[in-house]
């Protein structure tokens, strides 16, 4: 269980009273759908997809850019998408030339 990647690229969600928290991983977006999430979008079709991906991500079954993508939908939805930072390129520098 858990054996792939886990990680993504942080998006950030407003949580009262207006502070924006980076969510990176698989773990901590199960934990604001769980725990977190704005009552009056709890179990909306967004909602439920969201938990899901992060479900077969934890079974090995998805990956982490599966909830990354389900977790901003669900988070526009709800009014609490603040941004995303751009995936880090995964190039090796260039050397340099003597």
């Amino acid at each position: 269980m858990c054996r792939g990647m886990r990680s993504f690229p942080p998006i950030f969600l407003l949580e009262p009273p207006g502070t924006n928290v980076a969510v990176g991983d698989v773990l901590r977006a199960a934990e604001w759908l769980l725990q977190r999430w704005p009552e009056d979008y709890i179990g909306t079709p967004l909602h439920r997809a969201a938990q899901i991906a992060c479900l077969r991500a934890l079974e090995d079954e998805g990956d982490a850019l599966d909830v990354r993508a389900a977790l901003i939908a669900a988070a526009e939805e709800a009014g609490i998408f603040e941004g995303h930072v751009p995936p880090i390129s995964r190039r090796e520098p260039r050397k340099r030339r003597r």
